[in-house]
């Protein structure tokens, strides 16, 4: 199936492109359509090309009718958070899970109602970057609290220090979030490593 322009994801594109995207997860990842199946789109900034690989099927070549960075490829089902994109960026190929796939949320009610308190002694354990694992997946929690901010992206070794990668997700409470998946062996190698990033904020000009 030729998947079709759509003008709102032609602005979500742009916005992205230019980190003023506030809620990637409501168009990346896998997004189940309208009229039946399922979307997986992956956010893949500088990329020549991306395929779907899902456990026991060929590889799928992802399309970008939207826009040269967003790859999508129909389902007709949710393949859920294991599936994973092999990459050719910069000439050099690569395979790696869909950061877009996690959707679920680290700073769940409780912790935010105790950060609003100012109850929560252990938010140091929540705040920052974590290693973590979902659904099997090892990689790197982030979450920031930034109430005022526009757009929030993470950016560090693992993407060339370019927030155009990783946007957050931005969650109730002023909380931003995302959910890497498994990085490169020479973040993973040391945990010293989570050290070496930072979150880029931009807020509006009325802020």
């Amino acid at each position: 199936m030729v998947l079709p322009s759509l003008d709102w994801m032609v602005d979500d594109a742009t916005r992205l492109a230019e980190c003023r995207h506030d809620h990637p997860f409501a168009v990346l990842g896998p997004q189940r359509l309208p009229e039946g199946g399922w979307v997986v789109r992956v956010w893949m900034p500088d990329a020549e090309w991306v395929e779907l690989l899902l456990e026991g099927q060929a590889p799928r070549p992802m399309a970008n009718p939207h826009h040269r960075w967003i790859f999508e490829a129909d389902l007709d089902h949710d393949p859920g958070s294991g599936y994973r994109v092999r990459v050719l960026r910069g000439g050099i190929e690569h395979e790696a899970h869909d950061p877009w796939a996690f959707h679920h949320e680290w700073m769940g009610e409780l912790d935010r109602h105790l950060f609003a308190e100012g109850n929560h002694h252990h938010i140091w354990q929540r705040m920052g970057a974590h290693p973590s694992s979902h659904n099997g997946v090892a990689g790197v929690q982030f979450c920031l609290w930034a109430p005022n901010a526009r757009s929030v992206a993470v950016l560090g070794d693992f993407n060339g220090w370019d927030g155009r990668h990783h946007p957050m997700q931005q969650r109730l409470g002023g909380c931003w979030e995302n959910a890497r998946g498994l990085f490169s062996r020479s973040m993973r190698s040391s945990r010293s490593s989570l050290s070496s990033y930072m979150c880029e904020v931009w807020f509006s000009p009325s802020s």
